[in-house]
């Protein structure tokens, strides 16, 4: 990719948040919600990121998803991909996740979207 191409402004067409859950992040979700995963380390689990098929990909996809727990795993993990994202972003609130815990109420649509802001939603706009 040349230096234009890295200046202009990027789309996200489609975005799964979960989607978006790095290696050390997963690892600091299950460990403070008590959840086990598979893996033991942040990087042995940036080496599963090496996807053979889709199936081993709904894997770690999943097995991260089961490490969202809280409201707050929410806020952080949107918060941490907008400090990378793309000028624009199409998010889709559903539940990606089924059997595990990543269940989207609207608690968690509130955590999504007060990372977007860095002030409470009632002072956007003052």
């Amino acid at each position: 990719m040349g230096a234009f191409e890295k200046r202009i402004p990027k789309a996200e067409l489609h975005l799964h948040i979960e989607g978006t859950l790095e290696p050390e992040m997963m690892f600091e979700f299950a460990k403070r919600n008590r959840v086990p995963l598979r893996f033991d380390s942040p990087e042995e689990i940036r080496g599963a990121y090496r996807f053979r098929d889709l199936q081993s990909f709904l894997d770690i996809y999943y097995e991260g998803a089961k490490a969202l727990v809280e409201e707050r795993d929410f806020f952080e993990l949107t918060a941490a991909y907008l400090q990378r994202a793309a000028a624009f972003i199409e998010l889709p609130c559903v539940d990606s996740a089924p059997g595990g815990k990543a269940n989207i109420d609207a608690v968690v649509i509130g955590e999504v979207l007060r990372s977007f802001w860095p002030r409470p939603l009632r002072e956007v706009g003052r």
